[in-house]
């Protein structure tokens, strides 16, 4: 495959620059004034730059460098795995069961803690 010839102009570069001397220019107006300076680009490529700078945060790629998020940026998608299920999530019927026979000894027998959720549930529904 042959190798391009390397561009002695970088055009988003150049983009980024007019934009700086000249705030609030067209794309149309932009791309115009750069094929003058013998930059061959359109409005479409100038509004892709320029949507690029805003939404990296002005930020421009380095050769195997990625760009920083921005701060307060939203990741979409899964959660990482690292995410641990909480502790509800983790509970089995059988350990609810165990928990409840602990609690059972505690109250001191099943009769003591049936009283206790009879108790429970008649002050729940007041």
């Amino acid at each position: 495959m042959a190798k391009k010839k390397a561009s002695k102009v970088n055009a988003a570069q150049a983009i980024r620059d007019y934009d700086a001397a000249h705030p609030g220019t067209s794309p149309k107006k932009v791309a115009e004034d750069l094929k003058k300076q013998g930059i061959d680009i359109n409005g479409q490529y100038v509004s892709t730059i320029r949507s690029n700078a805003k939404r990296n945060g002005g930020k421009t790629r380095k050769a195997g460098r990625p760009v920083k998020k921005a701060a307060g940026t939203v990741k979409r998608g899964r959660p990482p795995r690292s995410v641990k299920p909480s502790a509800a999530a983790k509970s089995t019927p059988f350990d609810a069961l165990l928990q409840l026979q602990q609690l059972t000894a505690e109250l001191g027998g099943y009769q003591q803690t049936r009283e206790a959720l009879d108790l429970l549930e008649t002050v729940a529904n007041k």
